[in-house]
């Protein structure tokens, strides 16, 4: 497992783990709100159950003549067997002088110990616990009143919970079971997404990599043949300094060669990095399209290259950077010379398209095979490498072209055939007439 796949799994893990116990914190405080507002609704409930059967409580009376009572309480007594639950009512003795409905579960002595307390802690008004036996959990509400011949009587509410119980118990599962389910969508989406997150990061890697190992095998070569050069000089030391010019040329035109390729490697360094300036101001495309070309004459003039220069009567202003523009046009400039033979024309013609200013270098040389067009601003790449390297070729050149001009929201297009000679074309935005 290597490192970035290492820091996905921790990344996805750790972004779970968090879910997971935010949900758990979420998923606590809302069973704690939902039982505490629960307990105090089934309390209420039963408050209100025993206030209807002390307000009824002479309708209990089999000598009762009161046909509201008798019909009010025969109302509780469903509404409590609907809710699994009855009544008991106690008379001053501690005996039970009646009862309805009540869980046989429920020893009678608890509920008459719970009578006893009820008087021993001095409670008042309706007194509500919770009780549990032989497996079951129930809700008591106690009260005390005096009946209509002044008798003390004590009145006791019993609901079997497990009704409720059942229900919370199904809501919890169901509500672990769909934070189960969300987990899950959540580590398979954060597996997914830090994947994606990662996935330029290890682009960026392995074309650190690539360039690094085409960084080395490139000064390989020259290094190789200056050491082979200046071992040739070493083992002849008799010889004079001007009969050992061709080996001291060769292993100076390598070291230019290194130059090169380290000064391009430097750019793309600082590229990477953002470390690049870019000073913005008006520039003129023909005049600084002809400025280059008078400093590649010399370079044409060593093939019998004829350069050919052609721009519109209206001017051509971007806004860019001067050096970096200047680079561009050497760069293609650069390469059609190269890779064109002898006594040929290369061509720099400017035109107006549109909002865009169109630069076009057309060469007649070996030309770029339609496969690898999208190949040639990749860095190091050469359509022929052993040709390249003979012209002095660093492979980065069309990489920091291609480079540039996105630096202006610009385009560069490529026309050619193997054999049949190329035109690069950039695209540049004008700027506007002020």
């Amino acid at each position: 497992m290597n490192k970035l796949t290492k820091l996905r799994f921790n990344l996805t893990l750790i972004n779970t783990l968090v879910l997971i116990g935010l949900t758990a914190l979420s998923v606590f405080i809302i069973s704690i709100s939902l039982n505490m507002r629960q307990q105090s609704e089934l309390n209420g409930t039963m408050t209100a159950y025993a206030s209807q059967l002390v307000t009824n409580l002479d309708g209990i009376s089999r000598y009762s003549k009161d046909s509201s009572q008798i019909q009010a309480l025969s109302l509780l007594k469903k509404n409590l067997e609907k809710n699994d639950a009855g009544y008991l009512v106690w008379d001053d003795t501690f005996n039970i002088a009646a009862t309805a409905s009540v869980d046989g579960n429920v020893s009678r002595k608890a509920l008459k110990h719970l009578t006893q307390r009820y008087f021993n802690e001095h409670h008042t008004g309706y007194w509500t616990v919770d009780y549990q036996e032989r497996g079951g959990t129930y809700k008591i509400c106690t009260c005390s009143v005096v009946d209509a011949n002044g008798r003390l009587a004590i009145v006791q509410i019993v609901r079997n919970m497990r009704d409720v119980q059942t229900l919370s118990s199904v809501t919890l599962t169901a509500i672990l079971l769909v934070v189960a389910i969300g987990c899950g969508i959540s580590l398979a989406g954060g597996f997914f997404l830090s994947g994606r997150a990662l996935k330029p990061i290890r682009e960026n890697l392995a074309r650190q990599q690539e360039f690094l190992a085409n960084a080395s095998h490139e000064l390989r070569t020259p290094i190789a043949v200056i050491l082979t050069n200046l071992e040739v000089i070493k083992e002849d030391r008799d010889q004079t300094i001007a009969e050992e010019m061709q080996w001291l040329d060769n292993a100076y035109q390598e070291t230019k060669r290194i130059q090169r390729i380290v000064e391009d490697l430097m750019f793309l360094a600082r590229v990477d990095a953002g470390e690049t300036r870019i000073e913005m101001e008006r520039i003129d495309l023909a005049f600084l399209s002809q400025q280059v070309i008078e400093r590649m004459l010399p370079l044409a003039a060593q093939k019998n290259i004829l350069l050919d220069w052609e721009m519109p009567d209206e001017a051509l202003v971007v806004s860019g950077d001067r050096a970096l523009l200047t680079q561009l046009i050497v760069i293609l400039l650069d390469n059609a010379i190269k890779y064109s033979g002898e006594n040929t024309v290369v061509r720099l013609i400017g035109r107006r398209k549109d909002t865009q200013a169109a630069l076009s270098v057309i060469d007649r040389g070996i030309g770029i095979a339609k496969s690898d067009q999208n190949k040639i601003f990749n860095r190091f790449y050469r359509v022929d490498k052993t040709r390249s390297r003979a012209v002095g070729g660093t492979g980065l050149g069309l990489s920091i072209a291609a480079w540039i001009v996105t630096q202006y929201h610009g385009k560069i297009l490529v026309d050619s055939e193997a054999g049949q000679g190329t035109t690069m074309t950039v695209l540049l935005p004008v700027e506007k007439a002020e």
